[in-house]
């Protein structure tokens, strides 16, 4: 039940990729690539309507010389990064469903990759390896498995229940076909909203009423998170939206405040003060309801 495409790289060495996992310059991405023509986060692998895509970030993408956004990913295929610098597709493993977990304050949230669970507070459920996390669940290729207490359990099944600290959640399907995918976090309650995402500009609507217009560096966030649309670290997005320096603290001090600016805005406009959340890792995502939309535009 788990996505995957494997990749052959320039110099003939493979990697296995699965969705959200990022290829760029920087340390943390997936697939590093030390090429000072590839962006800090340069593509995403991402499924969208059914397909396994690789989602252009902050770096161009081409296939046979044309320029492409998110190109559908299958064998044989050969993508861009740069000139002379080509991703050849040499398997790609889609399964019609995919395993997801639900619970209480909980909505179906798909499993990808190693991902922490969360059960104090609001629980939540994300990407990556969280020391402090009540549980982790995570796949060896071929099932997958929940660590709780130094005990792990699996491979696990839909229809599974699992207990961590009270807090009680099911292994459910999900299926993969359908429109771009949204964040799952915690559910909330509020009316739907639709997003409509450009690279520097951002519409947020409730019904046909415009709640807000967004430009500039902040609609550049909210894009990028859209873009992903999983939890993902904040260096890898303040390293492809500021793009002219390596600092650490700088790029801290810049998320922060435009970060701070958005939220502001964004209150200001009615909006959910959770629309941009973060789990206390680093990783932040938009917050999508189960009838919220999300609309990438070119």
């Amino acid at each position: 039940m788990c996505a995957w495409v494997n990749l052959r790289l320039p110099n003939g060495e493979e990697s296995l990729l699965r969705p959200g996992d990022l290829i760029g310059r920087h340390w943390r991405c997936t697939l590093q690539i030390a090429d000072e023509r590839v962006s800090e986060a340069h593509a995403m692998v991402s499924i969208r309507g059914g397909s396994l895509r690789l989602l252009g970030l902050r770096g161009g993408l081409a296939v046979n010389g044309v320029v492409v956004s998110d190109p559908i990913l299958e064998p044989g295929l050969v993508v861009e990064l740069a000139p002379g610098l080509p991703l050849q597709v040499r398997e790609v493993h889609l399964p019609r469903h995919s395993l997801a977990l639900e619970g209480p304050d909980l909505g179906p949230t798909a499993l990808s990759g190693t991902m922490s669970l969360h059960t104090s507070g609001r629980p939540r459920l994300t990407q990556g390896y969280t020391p402090d996390a009540d549980a982790w669940l995570w796949s060896d290729g071929n099932g997958w498995y929940c660590t709780v207490g130094g005990h792990t359990r699996g491979p696990l099944k839909p229809g599974d229940d699992l207990e961590v600290d009270g807090w009680t959640g099911r292994l459910v399907e999900k299926s993969l076909q359908g429109g771009p995918a949204t964040v799952t976090g915690f559910q909330v309650s509020h009316q739907p909203l639709t997003v409509e995402a450009w690279p520097d500009i951002v519409r947020i609507f409730r019904g046909p009423e415009l709640l807000v217009h967004v430009g500039g560096m902040k609609a550049r966030l909210i894009a990028e998170l859209a873009a992903v649309g999983a939890p993902v670290d904040w260096a890898a997005v303040a390293a492809a939206l500021w793009d002219d320096t390596d600092d650490r603290w700088a790029l801290r001090k810049r998320w922060d405040t435009t970060l701070r600016r958005l939220r502001r805005q964004l209150t200001d406009a009615g909006i959910r003060s959770d629309f941009i959340a973060s789990d206390g890792s680093g990783l932040f995502s938009l917050v999508m309801g189960p009838d919220d939309t999300v609309a990438l535009r070119d």
